[in-house]
């Protein structure tokens, strides 16, 4: 779960972030060559939401990032292209996964 891997990220966040971000960039490569493979990039994103959140509030969203990880990053190149979908039926676990992690994010995001 997400709070198992910041209980290991507090203790080990270099080791951690380094074993996961490579997951991470396995799952996504898998998508990106068969988009019918749309849970290996939920998972992918529910894994990068476990090693780049800090600490958060429900009232606040996150209010520290994982230095190791550029989330601004993630959001334009893998959350971003899900959103601007304009096909509603195209993997709608995705877009609400997408929404969650820009609520979650929403302080990191300059207005």
């Amino acid at each position: 779960t997400q709070e198992l891997l910041r209980a290991m990220c507090r203790q080990f966040e270099a080791q951690t972030t380094a074993i996961c971000s490579e997951h991470v960039t396995q799952m996504l490569g898998q998508f990106a060559a068969d988009k019918n493979q749309w849970k290996m990039k939920d998972v992918a994103i529910h894994l990068m939401l476990g090693i780049a959140i800090r600490a958060e509030s429900a009232q606040f969203g996150v209010s520290q990032v994982n230095e190791g990880v550029n989330v601004m990053d993630f959001f334009s190149q893998h959350i971003l292209t899900e959103l601007q979908e304009t096909n509603m039926k195209v993997r709608p676990m995705l877009k609400a996964t997408s929404i969650k992690f820009v609520s979650i994010f929403r302080n990191q995001f300059t207005k």
